[in-house]
C-alpha cells in the first residue's frame, strides 16, 4: 500500500522512488531481487522517505498506475464538451493519444504480469468519469447500477486488453489505428455468433 500525503514534496520523492526504479529494472534488475537499499540508492533517497511513502516495491508501480490513470482522466474531463469526446471511441482515442507518450509504468508492469494492477487503477480512477458523464445527461436511466457497473467493467477490460496487446506488439500502431482495430472489432461483435 502506498500512503503519500497530498504535498509537492511528498509527489517528488514518490517520483524519485518510481524513477530510480524504473532505472533499476532498464538496467536488468529482476523485481523480486531489488532491495529497497539498492532502490534507495538508485534515487538518492533515504530509506526513511521509502518507508514514509510506501510498504512495498510494487506500491511505488501501483501508485505510479493509479497516478497516470487519475491524471488522463481528469484531462479528459477538462476537455471542452464535444459529441465526439463523448462517443467511446473519441475516449479510446484520447486515451491512447495519452498513453503514446506515457506507457512506461504499463510497460513495466505488463513486463512482471502484473496487469491487475492497471486494471485496479482504471476501476479506481473511473468513478469521475461516471460522474462526469451523469452530469452531461449521457447515461440512459433505463440502465440500472447493476448493468452499468458490468459494462464499466467490460469497457474496462477492453481498454487494459488492447493496451496490453498495443505494448506486447512493440507499441507499433499509432492511436488512430488503434481506435480503427476496436472499431472494426466493435462492428464484428455485432455479427459474431461464435465466441472466437
Amino acid at each position: 500500500m502506498y500512503h503519500i500525503k497530498e504535498d509537492k514534496r511528498a509527489k517528488r520523492s514518490a517520483e524519485e522512488l518510481y524513477q530510480g526504479l524504473s532505472r533499476l529494472l532498464k538496467k536488468g534488475y529482476n523485481m523480486e531481487n531489488i532491495s529497497i537499499s539498492q532502490l534507495t540508492n538508485e534515487a538518492q533517497v533515504g530509506r526513511s522517505t521509502f518507508y514514509r511513502n510506501f510498504d512495498e516495491l510494487i506500491d511505488i508501480l501501483t501508485w505510479k498506475s493509479d497516478d497516470s490513470f487519475s491524471d488522463v482522466l481528469k484531462r479528459y474531463i477538462d476537455l471542452p464538451h464535444n459529441p465526439e469526446k463523448m462517443e467511446y471511441l473519441g475516449f479510446v482515442r484520447f486515451i491512447f493519444n495519452y498513453w503514446y507518450n506515457n506507457s512506461e509504468v504499463f510497460e513495466i508492469l505488463i513486463s512482471i504480469n502484473r496487469v491487475d494492477i492497471i486494471y485496479k487503477s482504471f476501476n479506481r480512477a473511473s468513478p469521475m468519469v461516471v460522474e462526469y458523464m451523469q452530469e452531461k445527461g449521457y447515461y440512459n436511466d433505463e440502465i440500472s447500477p447493476v448493468e452499468r457497473s458490468y459494462f464499466l467493467s467490460m469497457r474496462i477490460s477492453i481498454l487494459i486488453g488492447t493496451l496490453s496487446a498495443w505494448i506486447s506488439g512493440g507499441k507499433k500502431e499509432d492511436p488512430d489505428e488503434i481506435v480503427a482495430i476496436l472499431g472494426k472489432e466493435i462492428l464484428d461483435y455485432k455479427k459474431m455468433k461464435v465466441l472466437f
